[in-house]
C-alpha cells in the first residue's frame, strides 16, 4: 500500500508515511496512545514512497508488555481511495438525476449554471431542466 519493502520501513518513524501537513495529527494520535487510549476509527491521508498522497482509515491501539508497560502501537490502515472515488461518482450521478428529473433545487453550493452542463448531457438542451 505504501510502496516500501519490509527492510526499508521496519524501524522507521510513522512520519515516513505521513504527509508533511499531517505531522501534528500524528503527534496527537501518539499522545493518545501514550495515555493508553485507542483510536478506533480515523480517516486521514498517508503518503506513499513515490510521494502520492491517498486517503486511509486507521485504527490504532496501544501495545503493552506483560508488566503493563507501553511498548508500541498496533495500527490497521485501509486504503479508502476507491470508496472516495465511488462517493464522488455517486454525488455526480445524483446531481445528473436531479437535473434530468427536475428535482434539482438551488442551494448555497449549487447554482443554476452547475446544472446546465449536466442537463445538456441528458436532454441535449442548454436550458436548465
Amino acid at each position: 500500500m505504501y510502496g516500501y519493502t519490509a527492510e526499508e520501513i521496519i524501524g522507521q518513524p510513522i512520519e515516513v508515511v505521513c504527509p508533511p501537513d499531517r505531522v501534528a495529527e500524528i503527534q496527537g494520535i501518539l499522545s493518545k496512545i501514550r495515555s493508553g487510549e485507542r483510536v478506533p476509527y480515523h480517516e486521514t491521508a498517508r503518503q506513499r514512497k513515490d510521494g502520492t498522497i491517498f486517503p486511509v482509515s486507521v485504527a490504532i491501539s496501544p501495545v503493552w508488555d506483560d508488566r503493563h508497560g507501553l511498548v508500541g502501537a498496533s495500527s490497521i490502515a485501509r486504503d479508502i481511495s476507491e470508496r472516495y472515488r465511488i462517493q464522488a461518482e455517486l454525488r455526480l450521478r445524483t446531481a445528473d438525476l436531479e437535473c434530468a428529473t427536475g428535482t434539482w433545487r438551488p442551494s448555497p453550493i449549487r447554482s443554476p449554471m452547475t446544472c446546465v452542463p449536466r442537463c445538456e448531457r441528458w436532454t441535449g438542451s442548454v436550458t436548465p431542466c
